[in-house]
């Protein structure tokens, strides 16, 4: 497994904690840095010896604009793929994000949803998803499903209910959770219902 390399930014010294317990020794991740401060973050994505494979930035740094960090990363590393964390609604930053080129808008209470993004690098620039208007993440441009992904929708789409899905993929409850739950993350959806009608609508499952 390759492993991601992985900055964190926020003005909280309560949120580094939690970041810090989230992604220390966690596998396929390597916890580079996590720092307060905005020039100093940018500074790292600079520096080819702590440049990261993602930033996690929070959306809401005191003084200074909520996505000119994203801006400066983009514009000088573009290489960093650069994922927004707030402790509020999802939907605000939506079109901020956008702009500024960041791949995703987390919300801070869904870190399942977090570790998702980070270890996903199907992340790429395309057309933006719809808003989304709760707290689930918001792909602000398509992540790409992986074919394991597609095959468990594809499993859902045609009937097939859980267990025979694991039957016909032959693998485990947990595994089938974790194909599930991936897919609908990446797509914004509520549920497995909904992932199948976004791929159908798209046709990502012929």
């Amino acid at each position: 497994m390759d492993v991601i390399g992985v900055g964190v930014l926020d003005n909280d010294p309560l949120a580094l904690r939690m970041f810090r317990a989230l992604l220390h020794d966690r596998d396929g991740i390597d916890l580079l840095w996590l720092v307060s401060s905005p020039a100093v973050a940018v500074q790292s994505c600079l520096s080819a010896a702590t440049r990261p494979d993602v930033l996690v930035a929070d959306m809401a740094l005191e003084g200074i604009s909520r996505t000119s960090v994203c801006a400066k990363v983009k514009n000088l590393a573009p290489s960093v793929r650069v994922i927004g964390v707030t402790a509020y609604r999802t939907s605000v930053y939506l079109d901020d994000a956008r702009e500024s080129g960041m791949e995703a808008v987390v919300s801070k209470t869904r870190l399942n949803d977090l570790l998702a993004c980070i270890l996903d690098e199907g992340a790429v620039h395309g057309e933006p998803q719809r808003e989304n208007t709760g707290s689930r993440p918001v792909a602000v441009g398509r992540l790409t499903l992986s074919s394991r992904e597609l095959e468990v929708l594809r499993c859902f789409s045609r009937g097939l209910n859980s267990n025979e899905t694991m039957t016909r993929l032959g693998i485990g409850k947990s595994t089938l959770a974790s194909y599930e739950h991936r897919a609908t993350a990446k797509l914004g959806a509520h549920n497995r219902t909904e992932a199948v009608a976004l791929c159908m609508r798209d046709h990502l499952l012929p």
